[in-house]
């Protein structure tokens, strides 16, 4: 199975990076590629039901054509509406690239 990724990256919060992110992958599920979004680390997340959610997050799982679960897709969700690095910080969390390559290769 050949694996490759797709970065998108933007300058600020709300500048539309998980739509675009949508978009390809919908494009893509189009010409029937497997393709599954990731947000490795989302900030902001609510409970709901006692669970953290994120809709960023939620989005992403909807538009992919894989299922994986949630902290494959999202390794690190964090409660407070911050930019994600002080939001880590805040909840005493070590933000590990080591992790979030884990969750892109599995």
């Amino acid at each position: 199975m050949m694996q490759r990724g797709l970065f998108v990256t933007g300058t600020d919060t709300g500048v539309g990076k998980t739509e675009i992110a949508c978009a390809l992958i919908r494009a893509a599920a189009r010409r029937n590629v497997s393709v599954v979004g990731m947000k490795p680390v989302a900030a902001g997340a609510r409970r709901v039901n006692g669970k953290l959610t994120n809709a960023d997050v939620a989005a992403l799982q909807q538009a992919s054509t894989i299922r994986p679960q949630r902290s494959i897709v999202n390794p690190y969700l964090l409660e407070p509406a911050i930019a994600p690095h002080l939001a880590a910080r805040e909840a005493g969390i070590a933000l590990e690239l080591g992790v979030i390559l884990r969750a892109f290769r599995a």
